[in-house]
């Protein structure tokens, strides 16, 4: 089962307009981990799935949805328009995206419709940078290297994302460009687009 839906219906997050789930004290901005055992539970917690009672007035979410995921008469948002599931399941981050400076936000997924979110404008501030890579790392993302051929430091700092390691290298090359766009020299008169 979906792990969205497995907290959802356990009653531990409730959704977002934007179909995310959100957790007390952290917001949407968690990663769910499904644990199983065989112990008996004596409490019952299933429930239908609710969405958050902030969202019921807000249209925060679906007006910084530049691609038109989130929208007034569905409650499910539109998948397959949605950035966040695309550059994850593209071989490359597609065209009309990377046109679109303002969309990409994020390594993995798309943050925009999240940022927007007051519920996280809490926890916003207690996003911690884990890992960083150096530039003969960021090369092997780039030119995607086989998961085998990367160092095993390497493979630490990525092992949380392993399932979708396939598609870093468009987003990354993506990010690349809007942070670098093609033309612009560094002080050391190289253009970055050739690194």
């Amino acid at each position: 089962m979906p792990l969205k839906t497995l907290a959802a219906r356990s009653g531990l997050a409730k959704y977002g307009k934007n179909n995310l789930v959100y957790v007390p004290g952290m917001g949407s901005l968690c990663r769910l981990i499904a644990f199983y055992s065989d112990i008996p539970c004596e409490e019952d917690s299933w429930q239908e799935p609710e969405m958050m009672p902030s969202c019921e007035k807000c249209t925060l979410c679906r007006a910084k949805c530049a691609n038109g995921s989130i929208t007034p008469d569905h409650f499910l948002i539109h998948a397959e328009n949605c950035l966040g599931f695309l550059n994850q399941t593209e071989p490359n981050v597609p065209y009309w995206a990377t046109r679109q400076p303002d969309w990409l936000s994020a390594f993995i997924g798309c943050m925009c419709c999240q940022s927007a979110c007051p519920v996280n404008k809490l926890y916003l501030h207690n996003i911690k940078d884990h890992a960083s890579f150096s530039e003969e790392e960021t090369a092997l993302i780039l030119n995607r290297a086989p998961w085998d051929k990367l160092f095993p430091e390497m493979q630490q700092k990525l092992d949380g994302v392993r399932g979708i390691y396939s598609s870093l290298a468009s987003n990354l090359s993506a990010l690349m460009e809007k942070q670098h766009p093609v033309g612009y020299r560094h002080d050391s008169g190289h253009d970055l687009t050739e690194c």
